[in-house]
């Protein structure tokens, strides 16, 4: 088995430097999985533990209580609910809210746990990860991974795709500022500080 920090630094050897490999991972995400495309391969249902991505047209204002709207997230699928509405909220945590450093420890530590379900999953069996509250709790502790939990109403998903399993290592290098409101570079320094 090659763990994910061994894929992180295969990836990063093909490039010269950190900002190369940063123009690169973003402009790889944006053709592959950001832009809208005809021919999306994503199929129902979203499987939790799996990433996606998709754009989010939220009519949801910023505000004083929501400082920033992704309107690209990329997403560890958690689990989902009703609103009072009807509407299908779905959970899970939004990656390109986490600073780089710690991203890539959270996809390490979940990948290294479940490596062979993922891989399996490429291969479309398609089995959920076991990513219930208290194992995450257990999992990822000391990582802030809460604050970056949120719920998005599926009503306002369009252009959803599934992140490869293969591009997992890709992700710790992702800087697409795809946040209306706050910079990531504000997100970031939040999220920091609230670890501290």
């Amino acid at each position: 088995m090659k763990t994910l920090d061994d894929l992180i630094k295969k990836y990063f050897s093909e490039f010269r430097n950190e900002s190369e490999c940063i123009d690169k991972t973003n402009t790889f995400f944006n053709e592959k999985y950001l832009l809208p495309n005809k021919y999306s391969e994503f199929s129902f249902p979203f499987i939790p533990g799996m990433i996606y991505s998709f754009s989010y047209n939220t009519i949801t204002q910023i505000s004083k209580k929501r400082k920033f709207i992704n309107r690209n997230p990329i997403f560890l699928f958690l689990n989902y609910s009703k609103d009072s509405e009807g509407d299908n909220i779905l959970y899970g945590i939004d990656l390109s809210t986490i600073p780089n450093t710690i991203r890539e420890i959270i996809l390490e530590r979940i990948w290294n746990l479940f490596y062979k379900t993922i891989e399996e999953n490429t291969n479309k069996l398609k089995e959920p990860l076991p990513l219930t509250s208290s194992n995450l709790e257990g999992l990822l502790v000391g990582t802030g991974f809460k604050r970056s939990i949120f719920g998005f109403k599926y009503k306002y998903f369009s252009n959803i795709k599934e992140v490869k399993p293969g591009d997992w290592c890709k992700i710790p290098f992702l800087e697409l500022n795809t946040f209306e409101g706050q910079s990531s570079f504000e997100i970031y320094k939040e999220y920091k500080l609230k670890l501290k």
